[in-house]
């Protein structure tokens, strides 16, 4: 299975400083994320998401806020025709010593074991 990995924040949307993303309601796209998104998809991509979010683990945000957001962006790409297989973060505080937090492997990682069938 072709799958492109793509980071979530500064790549497919806009990001923020940590002390922002608690007002931060609604996902901006970044220029041409629609688009080379659209363009994987139509190349036979499978695209996941792999995405740190310390932000929920240093209290930053809760786990509602960044669901309710990463909701909105999933139903923004649906709306313009682009499946996302999967999505797989990092909760953790960046302290923790975590694998899955990049640039650490644990999430690539996650994705193989769970689509083993990716080339």
């Amino acid at each position: 299975m072709k799958t492109a990995f793509f980071d979530r924040d500064g790549t497919i949307a806009e990001d923020y400083p940590d002390e922002e993303w608690a007002k931060v309601n609604t996902p901006v796209l970044m220029p041409y994320a629609i688009e080379v998104l659209q363009y994987l998809r139509v190349m036979g991509y499978q695209i996941i998401i792999i995405t740190n979010h310390y932000l929920i683990g240093e209290g930053f945000i809760t786990q509602t806020q960044y669901d309710a957001y990463h909701g909105k962006l999933l139903s923004l790409l649906k709306g313009a025709d682009i499946a996302i297989l999967d999505v797989f973060y990092c909760p953790h505080k960046r302290t923790d010593g975590c694998d899955c937090q990049k640039p650490g492997t644990g999430l690539i990682r996650q994705a193989l074991q769970k689509y083993p069938d990716i080339d």
